[in-house]
């Protein structure tokens, strides 16, 4: 079975076509929504959204779990949306993967975009629907997007072309080689709370890629080693991490790199595989999106990580 043949690619997002906003985690700023709606405007699309988005909260979630089920279903089904886009991570996603009817999903394929607590639903698309989705921004992040990450998302979407290299930023090379292999992953906290679910991330010939924010060093070793004891770094094809970012102050940023970058070398070193971090991903200056189930080239020779084959389909 070819690459093409093992997930589905949702079509080419035109300008002019709607874009269904939902909120499967946390409530939200308004103010930050508002200024989303404007980017994706301004660029040229539509936005439709349930008239009690804004508002609809319980505690530190946006509604009950099945009105946020029933809003994701509703955009994949509704045929003037386009594409699906997360309006904030947080929390709460995982709560709905056992409401989500994929047979429904899988009849009318679209681009998912969203990261961090949104991983869990990235990868139940990939794997349970066999869908081709995007962890890239949030809607409430859009407002201030970083140009490389603008540019990278709309090529992505829009163009029906491969995205190609990704910017370098500071990658750097744990471990260099070449892979090529469909890339998987997302939040690595997300990734180890569905270990010993349905959802749990498959990984085996896969380039896998992690990212966090706010954990500590000693955190992020727990996790790495809890996902290796699970299995799921013994047969990837090659690794990635992104951004590691936190709500630090400079100076305690500076301190706890050094200590990171041993967090992550030490793990993976002995893999035999390439390993490469710093990619200009997650919850970091760029956000670079990412199309899961999308083959990659990982080459250390070159310094590389690429796109080589489109992520979208062009219509008919």
């Amino acid at each position: 079975m070819g690459h093409d043949d093992a997930f589905v690619k949702p079509p080419v997002l035109r300008k002019g076509d709607c874009v269904g906003l939902v909120a499967p985690s946390s409530p939200f700023e308004q103010d930050a929504l508002e200024a989303g709606i404007r980017f994706l405007r301004d660029e040229g699309f539509r936005v439709r959204h349930r008239p009690d988005l804004p508002e609809r909260r319980k505690g530190f979630l946006a509604g009950e779990d099945q009105e946020r089920a029933d809003e994701i279903q509703g955009m994949f089904e509704d045929p003037e949306v386009n594409a699906v886009f997360v309006v904030r991570g947080g929390y709460g996603a995982q709560r709905i993967l056992d409401r989500l009817d994929p047979d429904l999903i899988r009849e009318h394929p679209k681009i998912f975009l969203g990261y961090s607590d949104v991983t869990c639903l990235l990868t139940f698309l990939l794997q349970t629907v066999r869908l081709v989705c995007f962890h890239g921004p949030v809607v409430n992040e859009m407002g201030m997007l970083s140009d490389v990450t603008r540019e990278c998302l709309l090529r992505l979407l829009t163009t029906g072309e491969a995205l190609g290299p990704i910017p370098a930023g500071d990658i750097r090379w744990i471990r260099t080689g070449l892979a090529r292999a469909p890339i998987v992953g997302g939040n690595l906290s997300l990734l180890c709370s569905t270990l010993g679910t349905p959802w749990e991330l498959e990984t085996e010939g896969k380039i896998l890629f992690l990212e966090d924010w706010g954990e500590k060093p000693y955190r992020v070793d727990r996790m790495l080693v809890q996902l290796g004891q699970a299995g799921k770094l013994s047969s990837i094809a090659g690794l990635l991490f992104g951004e590691f970012q936190g709500n630090r102050t400079r100076e305690q940023e500076r301190h706890e790199r050094e200590a990171m970058d041993e967090v992550l070398e030490g793990n993976t070193k002995d893999l035999g595989v390439p390993v490469a971090c710093g990619l200009p991903v997650g919850h970091g200056k760029h956000n670079v999106p990412l199309p899961l189930g999308v083959p990659a080239e990982m080459d250390g020779a070159e310094g590389l990580v690429s796109f080589l084959e489109p992520a979208v389909k062009l219509q008919e």
